[in-house]
């Protein structure tokens, strides 16, 4: 087993094994805890590791004369991408039903990386095809071809859906990193934030950093773990939201996510 496919094992073991651990206390410990298994959501702070945000910086880069050419792979896997910020709202409404359960949370649509890359390039007058070069060593040896969720469930219980479209998500991350490499680091984040701002006693603390003040940190998609608490008063002292074991369940309700991708994310609120 190679180091890569080894990695990627104990990823998916993980997260199967979250989600059946929380279906488990729930049933035998009566605690509210959900589960969602939450399809690709990608936003404007996900990592360059990952072939969204590897086109979106590339696009910018290209647009601005600074890089020639961008090395792919498989352009015609297909995913179901959503906006982090739409899935963040979809934990929190679970967390607000009168029974717990468990959800599918996804656009119910696919798109190919191929049109990924047509509608960045698109977005800032450019044609992919001058710019998109295949290269062996991003083909994975065991791609997964197709991923597309069913939302039906958390459609028809929660009265979720996506408020963010595929296209409104690609040039939006187009639109971060073209102000990225201009020098706009601090670009408007009200994209991430408006729900934040309509349900106030939710605040997302990315897994790095302290929560001395309460203040939100809007880093959906971000790489690591990251946590979604609903505080039942305002929050005070430094704590490290990394150190899961030391999270403190008088806030009431919090979530907990393995990282962004599709996988089991567990919700629980203290009764």
């Amino acid at each position: 087993t190679t180091g890569r496919s080894s990695a990627a094992a104990d990823v998916y073991n993980s997260k199967a094994y979250g989600h059946f651990i929380t279906v488990n206390h729930r049933d035998s410990y009566n605690l509210f805890a959900c589960a969602g298994i939450l399809f690709n959501h990608e936003s404007r702070r996900r990592g360059k590791e990952f072939v969204t945000r590897k086109i979106t910086d590339a696009v910018a880069r290209s647009k601005l004369g600074t890089q020639k050419e961008l090395r792919m792979g498989n352009l015609d896997a297909k995913r179901d991408w959503g906006f982090a910020g739409d899935y963040v709202r979809a934990m929190w409404m679970m967390l607000q039903q009168d029974r717990a359960d468990d959800y599918v949370v996804a656009t119910g649509e696919t798109h190919s990386v191929r049109k990924f890359l047509e509608i960045a390039f698109a977005h800032v007058g450019l044609n992919y095809e001058d710019y998109v070069v295949i290269d062996p060593e991003f083909i994975r040896p065991a791609e997964v071809e197709l991923l597309l969720g069913n939302p039906a469930k958390a459609q028809a219980q929660l009265g979720w859906k996506p408020a963010v479209s595929f296209e409104q998500l690609v040039t939006m991350m187009v639109d971060a990193d073209l102000d990225r490499q201009m020098g706009s680091e601090q670009a408007d984040d009200s994209h991430c934030t408006t729900w934040l701002q309509r349900y106030r006693t939710i605040v997302l603390f990315h897994y790095n950093e302290p929560t001395s003040d309460g203040q939100v940190y809007s880093h959906f998609g971000a790489r690591g773990t990251y946590f979604v608490c609903r505080c039942d008063g305002e929050m005070s002292g430094g704590r490290d939201v990394g150190d899961e074991a030391r999270l403190d369940l008088a806030f009431g309700r919090f979530a907990l996510d393995y990282g962004p991708g599709v996988g089991t994310e567990m919700f629980f609120r203290v009764k």
